[in-house]
């Protein structure tokens, strides 16, 4: 890294051979975008009787939708593994009717099942 040792005084030579940092380390700019979203009011500060029916009608709304979201993953869970459960189930009977298969035609080949 470089020092400076003199002025110079030409600002242009001095500003190329010693930018300053700032310049050369842009900083991103952040968005602030709010995450959370608006927080709710309460029930106190709302003073027209019509707008109170209506927040909370749309709150009991938006509970009874979060509370169904969560009803239907629990059933997409359990349904996701009862279908690996019968996956596996029909793995094994093929497994079981192949053997039985190749038992049957090995049987015919040696004689001891004759087919009429």
């Amino acid at each position: 890294e470089l020092t400076k040792v003199a002025i110079f005084d030409n600002p242009d030579l001095q500003q190329a051979l010693f930018p300053e940092k700032e310049k050369y380390l842009k900083k991103k700019k952040t968005i602030n975008r709010h995450k959370k979203g608006p927080h709710p009011i309460s029930m106190d500060e709302i003073e027209d009787e019509e707008n109170k029916k209506n927040v909370t009608r749309c709150r009991e709304y938006r509970c009874k939708k979060k509370s169904g979201d969560l009803e239907k993953m629990f059933e997409l869970e359990s349904l996701e593994e009862n279908n690996n459960q019968l996956k596996q189930e029909e793995q094994v009977m093929k497994d079981k009717i192949k053997r039985l298969k190749d038992k049957y035609i090995n049987l015919i080949s040696e004689g001891r099942i004759i087919i009429c």
